[in-house]
């Protein structure tokens, strides 16, 4: 009788076992494949590789706003500032209450010596509450460059 029983039970909860199903990778044409591997990629400081495969992710996601991001700081570490800048105005515009791209627009603002507008984007940055060391490490930087010492 308990025989039966088990056996019951076993075909009561089967249908519930076979509707389980195991969580497959995204399909590569969704972009997160080349997301994963340009993250990977900037981590290791391979920026030129991260560039390529930040990219290949916009093409068929381009309101993604770590991409962009990531792609701003992929420029910004190889010395293109501007065209970080043009990245991280994109991000901002996605989204303008993450403080993640006004502080690297701040930075390639700075990076191209437009010192006044990087105390600006700094200060916008602050507003958002972006990270409070970035903020001051970016004024006090800023302040030295524009020989403002009794400030800092």
């Amino acid at each position: 009788n308990s025989r039966l029983l088990g056996v019951f039970f076993i075909f009561l909860f089967l249908p519930q076992c076979q509707t389980l199903t195991i969580p497959t990778p995204p399909p590569p044409e969704t972009g997160m494949v080349d997301m994963d591997f340009a993250t990977q990629q900037f981590a290791a400081k391979r920026y030129d590789v991260a560039e390529f495969y930040l990219k290949k992710t916009l093409v068929l996601l381009p309101d993604n706003l770590k991409a962009l991001n990531l792609l701003g700081w992929s420029y910004f570490f190889q010395n293109r500032f501007d065209k970080a800048l043009v990245a991280f105005q994109r991000a901002h515009s996605l989204n303008s209450k993450k403080p993640d791209p006004v502080i690297g627009m701040a930075w390639s603002y700075f990076s191209l010596k437009y010192y006044e507008k990087a105390l600006e984007t700094f200060e916008e940055a602050q507003k958002l509450s972006a990270d409070p060391f970035q903020i001051n490490k970016g004024k006090g930087f800023t302040y030295l460059k524009l020989d403002r010492k009794s400030v800092v």
